[in-house]
């Protein structure tokens, strides 16, 4: 792993040897953990890479744009570790659903986020821009909470803006806006309910 000073590009080389981890016909899955100046991690992800290729990520674009903190330190410390696949990924068309236990984790319901986008954003009032913000606590490491925890926002109040939910972190941005995402949220659950039954 290297980076660039001058463009904050993280530049990560999968380079293939000779040794008994890795083989030339093997894909590796890197994680890149980034950690702020008090050696608390504030993010992490993941990229897939075959042999002798290379993945660029950006500090601010990839690696600090969305942290788990919800702000974005001054300075960054990163690590990176490998995990060498021993076979090669299934093309997307042959994955089919799992066998054994259903998927644990957060609820998902694609028809809800979609009926969220429909209304206007929770914090200034745009009309058909919104996105589906989560605002759970119930995710983990790289997953994202409930979907029904999810509110309108515009990509402005969302993410991009100064002051977006995801630049302040979710207490200020309740604070500034005068929002109380536990009480929008059971709102919105039984306007939901209603409207399926």
């Amino acid at each position: 792993m290297k980076v660039d000073q001058a463009t904050n590009i993280v530049r990560i080389h999968a380079q293939s040897t000779r040794s008994r981890l890795w083989h030339s016909s093997r894909n590796i899955c890197v994680n890149v953990y980034t950690f702020g100046p008090d050696e608390q991690e504030i993010s992490c992800c993941s990229c897939l890479l075959t042999p002798n290729s290379v993945a660029d990520l950006g500090v601010n674009r990839d690696l600090t744009n969305t942290t788990l903190t919800g702000v974005a330190p001054g300075s960054v410390v990163g690590k990176a570790g490998s995990d060498v696949l021993e076979r090669n990924l299934p093309q997307r068309e042959r994955i089919g659903p799992r066998p054994g236990p259903q998927h644990k984790g957060p609820a998902r319901d694609e028809d809800y986020k979609e009926w969220i986008r429909t209304l206007a954003c929770c914090a200034c009032g745009v009309e058909r821009r919104s996105e589906a913000a989560h605002t759970g606590t119930d995710g983990g490491m790289s997953m994202k909470a409930s979907d029904y925890s999810c509110v309108p926002m515009c990509p402005e109040c969302h993410t991009q803006a100064p002051g977006a939910y995801h630049r302040i972190g979710k207490r200020a941005f309740e604070a500034s806006r005068g929002l109380s995402f536990v009480a929008l949220v059971a709102q919105l659950q039984g306007e939901w309910r209603r409207k399926c039954a």
